[in-house]
């Protein structure tokens, strides 16, 4: 875990609802892994107050630089929207656990449900010198579907859904999903971020075939670090039920181990 400032190199407004922030910090740069966070201070004023995590979407540590990817959600995204080039920004991370790689025989699945694009991206980038895969990417509408040309360009087959069926397939991602699992009988890994309904889908179709799959969940933060326990969640393990902290012992977990009945 680094305390430290990063530079806000520039933002550039991807749809309307989407922003993608450039910042610098050679030191987040090189140590982040796909699946990993940063707990960012969005104002110097503090307001508000508390940090907002947000997943690392993507880094170039020849240059020393990180990507952040996040929808405009409320007052903190509001106010990280607004940020300018030149600025610096307080910052804690990378924070949390990241992706387990897949071994050498299993094809990877990677299945994103809106804002869930962001750390999905920076793991296809990493895996594609490995082993290409599948990408699922489901959204409301086209508007909020972008940056296909770069996940394609690493070799990944892109399908796509819209709630709204303005592009690919009408319906949810977990359609294609299930779709595409129930014609095939690969060695598969499955790699997914998104909403917690989503995320539960897809728990399901993997456990139907016995699947691997490691979900990275979303919560709101106050520490980042695990002292506080407001990021909880309640897991199965061979112990029994626990509590494990979104923040300090994820935010990727086995999919298996989630109680998803728990919301």
């Amino acid at each position: 875990m680094i305390h430290t400032r990063a530079l806000v190199l520039g933002i550039e407004r991807l749809s309307p609802l989407f922003y993608l922030v450039e910042l610098k910090s050679p030191i987040v740069a090189s140590q982040a892994k796909p699946g990993q966070f940063v707990h960012l201070r969005v104002a110097e004023n503090y307001d508000p107050l508390l940090r907002r995590p947000f997943s690392l979407h993507n880094t170039k540590p020849s240059q020393g630089t990180f990507y952040i990817l996040f929808k405009l959600r409320g007052k903190g995204t509001q106010a990280l929207s607004q940020s300018s080039a030149g600025e610096e920004l307080d910052l804690i991370g990378p924070l949390g656990n990241g992706f387990p790689p897949p071994s050498p025989d299993q094809l990877p699945i990677l299945v994103a449900g809106g804002a869930g694009i962001a750390p999905l991206f920076m793991l296809a980038q990493r895996l594609s010198s490995v082993r290409k895969g599948l990408f699922f990417w489901g959204a409301r509408g086209r508007e909020e579907i972008f940056l296909q040309e770069e996940i394609s360009s690493w070799g990944w087959e892109l399908r796509v859904s819209t709630e709204d069926g303005s592009l690919g397939h009408r319906g949810m991602v977990t359609d294609l999903l299930g779709a595409y699992l129930s014609k095939t009988k690969d060695d598969q890994i499955i790699y997914a971020c998104g909403p917690w309904g989503m995320l539960k889908e897809v728990n399901k179709l993997s456990k139907e075939r016995d699947l691997p799959c490691w979900v990275s969940l979303e919560e709101n933060m106050a520490c980042g670090i695990g002292a506080c326990w407001g990021c909880a969640v309640r897991c199965r393990v061979d112990e029994g039920l626990v509590y494990r902290r979104i923040c300090k012992d994820g935010p990727v977990f086995p999919a298996q181990e989630v109680v998803w009945e728990s919301r």
